[in-house]
């Protein structure tokens, strides 16, 4: 009942997809590289986000090509490596012709070496746009697949467009199975959460909470980390990413653990700020008093029609109030501030919210109007280097006209 749960997800994502094209439009996707530790060591694999929402199938060397022949016709294939006994030796059985049309749905399936026959075929027998992604990303982070690389190389003479503004749309609001995912994810997470708080003490390594987490969370059968964990005490608090994990944890110290499972291919996204020693000092409770008062008053917002840039304003409108009360900032300073954002941005320098997803800083921007059933994260924060500690609580909300915080549930 699950595999065809997860199958019939798929399809109806491969579904509006083409609905979305011309007759005789082409998708064609590629996995994700490989990426190498070493001589001969690869990082443990991940599959490209929109290869895992159009398939489900995770593994390596993958291609899916999508072809759509008419209002009620369409071709779809999956190109996959054929099992050798060198292959399955070395790193593992891959899935066979079955598996993976069990798997995706996808009943046309064959192994690479068929690949450009039948692409090459499709393509010159329609007169239809060929779509490929052309690997946007909100981070603006340089990615190449060598495989998609090669190929265009080979058919200079075609003209691509680019896949992604349709998948972006199709990605952002969430489906009921999409959002199960992320509740499954959120829970595995908030459990590993409950017991890394038993062995926090003053002496631990962040490494060794670190280990713990991952220790629960792959205990659960997740894939493992959603994103590198930030496990940052005392002063690396003021370190928005700090994943070097290192530090030793000392009596009057913070800790912030920003810790996300993977389910499914979905993130949580989970920030706790804690004592070390147990206690928060008279400072460190008023900071973390207006944290949380912050984080209820701003779920309000998570509604459709809003965007994260509303969200974000109105998070700055709050946090300029809080900061007046801890004496961070003075009357004075900020009637002749430059911009509300300016003085916030001191304390505290990235926005309250991002999509959440296949991927933890998920498609979407800031911009983006915000719909029902999208989720997002909520993660106020205070840094304050000049006193050695900040604070940041986050969780992850659905959007709705009655906002639902997933982590709370």
């Amino acid at each position: 009942m699950e595999n065809l749960l997860e199958r019939e997800f798929h399809a109806q994502n491969r579904r509006k997809l083409l609905e979305n094209l011309e007759n005789g439009d082409t998708v064609i996707l590629f996995s994700a590289n490989p990426q190498s530790r070493n001589a001969n060591q690869f990082f443990r694999y991940r599959q490209n986000s929109d290869i895992l929402y159009y398939s489900g199938i995770r593994q390596e060397e993958t291609i899916l090509l999508l072809h759509k022949r008419s209002s009620t016709e369409a071709e779809e294939y999956a190109f996959v490596i054929e099992p050798t006994e060198h292959i399955n030796v070395w790193t593992g059985i891959k899935l066979t012709k079955t598996e993976v049309a069990d798997i995706s749905g996808i009943t046309n399936v064959e192994y690479l070496d068929c690949f450009d026959n039948i692409a090459d075929e499709i393509i010159k027998s329609s007169k239809g746009k060929i779509y490929i992604s052309f690997g946007n990303n909100i981070r603006k982070a340089e990615y190449i697949n060598f495989r998609q690389e090669a190929w265009k190389k080979a058919h200079s003479e075609l003209e691509f467009n680019d896949i992604d503004p349709i998948t972006t749309t199709l990605r952002l609001q969430k489906s009921d199975y999409e959002i199960g995912c992320i509740r499954e994810a959120i829970r595995i997470t908030k459990n590993a959460f409950a017991e890394v708080a038993k062995i926090i003490r003053p002496g631990i390594h962040e490494y060794e909470i670190e280990a713990e987490f991952y220790r629960q969370i792959r205990g659960c059968g997740c894939e493992g980390f959603a994103y590198q964990p930030v496990i940052s005490s005392g002063s690396n608090n003021c370190i928005l990413q700090s994943i070097n994990n290192q530090g030793i944890c000392h009596e009057g110290d913070l800790l912030i653990m920003d810790v996300g499972a993977e389910y499914k291919g979905y993130a949580a996204d989970i920030t706790r700020t804690m004592p070390v020693n147990g206690k928060f000092s008279p400072r460190q409770q008023q900071v973390y008093d207006e944290i949380m008062s912050i984080l209820r008053q701003i779920k309000q917002y998570y509604t459709p029609g809003s965007s994260i840039d509303r969200i974000h304003s109105e998070f700055e409108k709050l946090m300029l109030e809080a900061l007046q009360r801890l004496n961070l900032v003075t009357k004075d300073e900020i009637a002749h501030q430059e911009s509300v954002h300016a003085t916030v941005k001191r304390y505290s320098p990235h926005l309250c919210s991002h999509f959440i997803g296949l991927d933890v800083h998920d498609v979407g921007n800031r911009h983006t109007i915000l719909k029902s059933g999208i989720v997002m994260s909520c993660e106020p924060a205070i840094y304050i280097p000049e006193e050695g500690f900040g604070i940041r609580i986050e969780t992850d909300m659905l959007v709705g006209e009655t906002p639902v915080d997933l982590g709370e549930e």
